[in-house]
């Protein structure tokens, strides 16, 4: 499928607009994005540090999804990417399911890191015998320091 683009050792260190990246991914690979597909920006990524992002699968709006028993395997477009089922409490009595990415730190130089849009397409094969497949998308860039600030809390 799809290729993780623009990360250290999954692809191009360059720039690129997340349409530009989607389009070379598709021509580049002979495949292409499913057309339907849900697209999710899972916002920011620090590179060199280990990262994750948790979806909430009622939230994924993947047809046949309802629950982690209606699948049966995960992949993802890239080894640097693991995907897991995991549940977690949004009540004090109820659990739901949720999708988690695990993104491996990248390797790159301190000082010397391009930011990268970079697109996960996270592929469900179900129980049913069907497949569902999503994209993901991330900025991956340096974290940098910014002005001091004082946080309070109460009155």
């Amino acid at each position: 499928m799809v290729a993780l683009l623009a990360a250290a050792g999954c692809g191009s260190d360059a720039f690129q607009s997340p349409l530009a990246s989607l389009q070379a991914a598709s021509s580049s690979s002979g495949s292409s994005l499913s057309a339907g597909s849900p697209v999710i920006d899972a916002g920011i990524i620090f590179a060199g540090q280990t990262n994750y992002r948790c979806l909430p699968l009622a939230e994924l709006g993947l047809d046949g999804v309802s629950s982690a028993s209606d699948i049966a395997e995960i992949t993802t477009s890239c080894q640097c990417v693991t995907a897991n089922l995991v549940g977690y409490h949004d009540s004090p009595s109820q659990i739901a399911e949720a999708l988690r990415l695990d993104f491996a730190p990248s390797k790159s130089s301190a000082g010397q890191h391009v930011p990268a849009h970079l697109a996960v397409e996270v592929t469900l094969q179900l129980k049913s015998g069907s497949t569902r497949a999503l994209t993901v998308n991330v900025l991956e860039t340096q974290s940098t320091a910014v002005a001091p600030m004082t946080v309070r809390s109460g009155p």
